[in-house]
């Protein structure tokens, strides 16, 4: 089962945009901030919008507006599709950063395509993947999970006690899932293993197939919509990304263009 917005998440749209840009009134934010609570798809929004704004404000050195005319949409869709050339898409995100029209279209932009992903991955015979996504806290070196929904589990490691004490908090979390390719009837145990620094706020993300699947990719998916890493089901375990800052990553499993599953990882900071 996918998680998708509710009628609330478009009926709160724009003041979620406004709240993560600060400018949502004051007597509003409560109400935000109890919804993003519960709800995986606006909060990973609001994550990729910080994630944006960080990096345009990294490549701009402006301290006020632009003085320059709005990008045509056509120019703002092509760096949605990431078909801008990279001085050009620094240009464009620096402008978004400072014009909240443009900015309020590049993330509607964002918002569609997503959803014609998930429509397509629902209503496609040949591309039917496993949805999972997973809320995780993590505070001075530990991690643990918030809720879960879709496909995959968290594996507990079981307490041990010494001398009627717990062990200390966990600094890693492991999701464990099957997958089958409908097709050749293939099937694959997937564990997603997250670990965190105790010393700084990054986390790795390491991977594990039983049995490998020689045919099968993974990838992991930056806050941005990027890929980190692609590759190969291999036997054992292998680091999909090291030394990532605490943010929403989603882990992709595929077999050449047939998506299998896709688990989303939001890392938040208590």
């Amino acid at each position: 089962m996918t998680v998708t917005e509710s009628p609330v998440c478009a009926q709160l749209s724009l003041d979620v945009t406004r709240y993560v840009f600060g400018e949502l009134p004051e007597e509003n934010k409560s109400l935000i901030e109890t919804h993003l609570v519960d709800c995986p798809p606006c909060s990973k929004r609001v994550a990729f919008v910080r994630k944006f704004t960080a990096q345009a404000k990294e490549q701009s050195i402006r301290a006020d507006a632009p003085d320059e005319p709005c990008p045509d949409t056509s120019v703002i869709v092509a760096l949605e599709t990431d078909e801008l050339g990279k001085e050009t898409a620094q240009h464009v995100r620096a402008h978004l950063l400072f014009c909240k029209l443009c900015r309020e279209e590049y993330i509607l932009l964002r918002r569609l395509s997503n959803e014609l992903f998930e429509e397509k991955a629902i209503s496609s015979p040949t591309m039917s993947p496993k949805l999972g996504d997973f809320i995780f806290q993590v505070a001075q070196g530990n991690i643990k999970s918030l809720g879960n929904s879709g496909a995959g589990q968290i594996v507990k490691r079981t307490a041990i006690r010494i001398l009627g004490k717990t062990e200390a908090p966990s600094r890693s979390i492991r999701i464990e899932d099957t997958i089958e390719d409908t097709e050749s009837r293939a099937r694959c145990t997937i564990r997603v293993l997250v670990e965190v620094d105790p010393e700084r706020p990054v986390a790795n993300v390491l991977l594990e197939s039983a049995p490998p699947q020689s045919e099968w990719r993974a990838s992991l998916v930056g806050p941005d919509g990027n890929d980190l890493a692609r590759l190969p089901l291999v036997a054992g375990e292998t680091i999909l990304g090291s030394d990532l800052p605490h943010a929403s990553y989603a882990v992709n499993i595929h077999k050449g263009d047939i998506a299998l599953a896709s688990y989303t990882l939001e890392l938040r900071p208590a």
